[in-house]
């Protein structure tokens, strides 16, 4: 082979694993994309992270969980809270409190 071919081999080796790592990390963003919202839909809170979110004591989440139209739901004896549904709920009792 000549100096000249060696070269187009090399440009084109150096093309084709730009192309394969361009590739690989548009998927890893494209996966992680979709798993940041799937995690995002299901995620669950305790009511020590509903406190923590809120910025409220542990007294006063628990008197939230407690109410009616409070969205939380149990698991034996466990307190858990969709976090989709808190922001919903947030969101109407923000409404509300504005005379919506």
């Amino acid at each position: 082979m000549n100096e000249f071919d060696c070269e187009q081999i090399s440009k084109t080796i150096c093309n084709n694993i730009q192309s394969m790592i361009q590739s690989i990390v548009e998927t890893y963003l494209e996966n992680r994309i979709t798993n940041n919202r799937d995690n995002s839909a299901i995620e669950i809170l305790t009511v020590s992270d509903l406190a923590d979110l809120l910025k409220i004591s542990s007294p006063v989440a628990y008197e939230l969980v407690a109410r009616n139209d409070f969205p939380s739901f149990k698991i034996g004896k466990s307190i858990r809270i969709y976090k989709s549904k808190l922001m919903n709920w947030l969101s109407k009792q923000s409404a509300i409190e504005k005379g919506e």
